[in-house]
């Protein structure tokens, strides 16, 4: 049972509160202040804190700022727990926007205004401690020969609610499909093992047991591109390279499990809808295909979003664990020390010599830490943003309507290329913008968002091999149209390759699916607009070009 500690000055709401989480399997604790409340986490196994921002002695943020301290993480022994884990909803009569941002400057994990509904606050910390994963109750089949990896996968796997079947080698995990196929859900393969390798088992399951719909991850150490090539000829939907982070394969399975849900219940509703008439079962079909081919699209581009706000997630928290504060605390330290005589010691004592340019470099890098982790999370906040967008553009997709946003398409591409900016400087390319277009303009903002973000990564992957690497994009007018450009210096494409550039499940990457273009072309067409694509040939890059017709303040 999860505990919760209620903080607030008013008996009444306390009570009140602990009736409604009672009911929702919560053991509970009360504090009346801050005070009691610090005291309370430093005896009890607190999993989450409901705090009243007003009380007297020690109010909400102040608590909270305790809470959150270092100093206060180490006198109780819990670092970990409270500086990372520990939840904390601010309960407030306020309402004020800048309530809200204080709560969360603060530390707040939530926020709920007072006077809220019955089974309000029980929801909110519902979904704080018990987080529904996509992936409960279903079944993987874990294949490997190493004792050790199945058990670190499987234990994995449990965590997210899923059972798990082992099986040592792909002759036993054949054996173990063919017994029973209709209660596995996925199947996670190592590629090198004794009897039979993932690849084989892999073309097993779609060819002899005709299992195409199941997804099948495999997981290798090779990296290289003809390699990973032949896995998705054997059928996997996806692969990963060892050694991999544990969320990174979560995502990847959310992100199949969830495209197959998608298509399932698409193929139902277009049962459920379907009438004695041969043409709209027809069309009901070709919608629910397209539909799972744009959800495709959408979540791919998901998941790649989620694995780079881990990084940026990681280079914040790396950047904050290295942090100069405590040297600026050392030298504070030195100046109370020698508070009483300090024209002295700063110009008599060695140290104190060298205290002020010291403090003076310190300031420079402690400047350029809070910049550091300010970009990161505003790359975070621009990367959490585009998710949210997608998703609620694939709800609107799928019911047949479109939001219309008025933006600035030079804006828009700086964004995709500050959430690229990780990927464009691993790959050392230079990229030059050219914008003589700054009218907004009125389009489906997500549906634009993720036709660059495939033209962009698609561009930079193209330069690989290629010197020099150069990256340039082009916004401008003809004749009323609005056009912009993405040109690479990159393999370039041969006039057979131009040809079948937009064509679904064509790709000239060996680490590819085939469904980045084709989503691109075909939501340009959905938006009235075209893409075209041009390349003088292998070796000599390859230029995308985005044209929309007549799209200011005519929608």
């Amino acid at each position: 049972m999860k505990n919760v500690l209620i903080v607030d000055d008013s008996r009444v709401c306390r009570r009140m509160y602990a009736k409604e989480l009672g009911r929702a399997g919560y053991q509970t604790f009360e504090a009346k202040d801050g005070l009691e409340a610090l005291h309370l986490v430093k005896e009890q196994e607190i999993d989450l804190v409901v705090l009243d921002v007003e009380m007297p002695n020690m109010n909400g943020y102040e608590t909270c700022e305790h809470l959150r301290s270092e100093e206060f993480s180490a006198h109780f022994g819990k670092a970990d727990k409270l500086h990372d884990v520990l939840p904390v909803v601010f309960v407030t009569s306020h309402k004020s926007l800048e309530g809200r941002v204080k709560s969360f400057n603060k530390g707040a994990t939530d926020f709920i205004t007072k006077g809220f509904k019955p089974g309000t606050l029980a929801d909110t910390i519902n979904r704080i401690l018990k987080p529904i994963s996509p992936l409960m109750g279903l079944t993987a089949l874990v294949v490997d020969d190493s004792k050790f990896i199945r058990n670190m996968l499987s234990s994995c796997l449990k965590e997210q609610g899923l059972n798990v079947l082992e099986a040592v080698d792909g002759n036993d995990a054949f054996d173990l499909l063919c017994e029973r196929s209709e209660g596995v859900d996925m199947v996670i393969t190592d590629l090198e093992m004794p009897g039979m390798n993932g690849d084989i088992l892999c073309r097993k399951i779609r060819r002899e047991l005709g299992m195409r719909g199941i997804p099948v991850i495999i997981l290798t150490a090779r990296d290289e591109q003809k390699g990973l090539l032949g896995l998705f000829q054997a059928g996997a939907t996806d692969y990963l390279i060892k050694p991999f982070a544990r969320d990174e394969l979560i995502a990847r399975l959310k992100v199949s499990v969830e495209v197959k849900r998608e298509a399932r219940r698409e193929v139902v509703q277009a049962e459920k809808n379907q009438t004695s008439e041969q043409k709209k079962l027809v069309e009901a079909h070709a919608k629910a295909a397209d539909q799972a081919e744009v959800a495709t699209a959408i979540l791919h581009n998901v998941a790649n979003l989620l694995n780079s706000v881990s990084v940026s997630c990681n280079q914040v928290r790396a950047q904050i664990n290295d942090s100069r504060i405590k040297q600026l605390l050392l030298a504070n330290h030195l100046i109370e020390e020698n508070l009483t005589d300090l024209p002295r010691y700063l110009s008599e004592d060695p140290r104190g010599r060298m205290l002020p340019d010291y403090l003076l470099q310190l300031g420079e890098r402690l400047e350029g830490e809070r910049v550091a982790v300010a970009q990161e999370i505003e790359a975070i906040s621009a990367k959490i943003e585009i998710m949210k967008s997608a998703v609620f553009s694939q709800q609107s997709y799928a019911k047949g309507k479109e939001l219309l946003e008025r933006f600035s398409l030079a804006e828009l591409v700086e964004e995709v290329l500050l959430i690229q900016n990780a990927l464009i400087e691993k790959a050392g390319v230079v990229v030059g913008t050219e914008f003589n277009v700054h009218q907004p303009v009125v389009l489906p903002k997500s549906k634009v968002t993720h036709i660059l973000i495939n033209l962009i990564k698609n561009a930079v992957e193209a330069m690989a091999d290629s010197e020099p690497r150069l990256l340039t994009i082009q916004l401008f007018r003809v004749d009323g149209d609005v056009t912009l450009t993405i040109t690479d210096t990159g393999v370039g494409l041969s006039p057979e390759n131009l040809k079948k550039m937009f064509t679904h499940g064509f790709t000239t990457k060996e680490t590819g699916h085939g469904f980045g273009l084709a989503y691109c072309k075909r939501a340009m067409d959905e938006m009235g607009g075209q893409l075209t694509v041009h390349s003088d040939g292998p070796g000599l890059g390859t230029s995308f070009a985005m044209t929309f017709s007549r799209v200011e303040n005519e929608r």
